[in-house]
């Protein structure tokens, strides 16, 4: 949308995209679109997209930027790799109370560069990532194609259909959201 704004103020305007605005619009489409993976990268996100890389930014840097992990980020990661629940149905979760972020040297907020990380398990379909907070805890949902919004907004949340957050406040709460996870994952 942004793109063509940009589109429509240089046919009306005479507006210019600098090299810097360019390489930021093509970092908001990759982050968006998951690397161009998830169905919002369509025909028209590729286009736009072949539009911006015609500017002289490089996209090694950026990629690494958006992507590499802290050495804390890749242990945590590790930890959730190891320690995360999944049901046959391909239902799964992990939680990450606050002693294992410290453990990790690990802020909350910088667990959402691993929202994605239970995506490259075989067989899941959908997961919860419930990250305690000083004063709640904050559940990340993602799916493959199930839609997971209806449980945030059962839990203070909501969001896109596969990529939602919700909001708990004491841990006994996971319980019941893990459970409307693993019946949208059975249906």
């Amino acid at each position: 949308m942004i793109y063509e704004l940009f589109e429509f103020g240089k046919e009306q305007a005479g507006w210019a995209l600098d090299v810097v605005a360019a390489r930021y619009l093509f970092a908001g489409i990759v982050g968006d679109t998951g690397r161009f993976k998830y169905p919002s990268a369509t025909e028209k996100t590729f286009k736009t997209a072949s539009h911006l890389v015609q500017f002289d930014f490089d996209r090694d840097a950026l990629f690494d930027g958006m992507y590499e992990l802290s050495h804390g980020l890749l242990q945590l990661q590790g930890y959730m790799y190891q320690n995360f629940t999944m049901n046959e149905d391909g239902a799964a979760y992990i939680k990450l109370p606050i002693d294992i972020l410290e453990k990790y040297n690990v802020t909350a907020s910088e667990t959402s560069a691993l929202v994605a990380s239970l995506g490259n398990v075989q067989g899941i379909k959908a997961w919860a990532i419930f990250v305690e907070e000083a004063t709640q805890i904050r559940v990340r949902i993602r799916s493959k194609g199930l839609v997971i919004n209806t449980i945030a907004k059962n839990f203070r949340g909501g969001g896109h259909p596969f990529a939602s957050g919700a909001t708990i406040y004491e841990w006994n709460e996971s319980a019941d959201l893990i459970q409307q996870l693993q019946a949208v994952c059975k249906s």
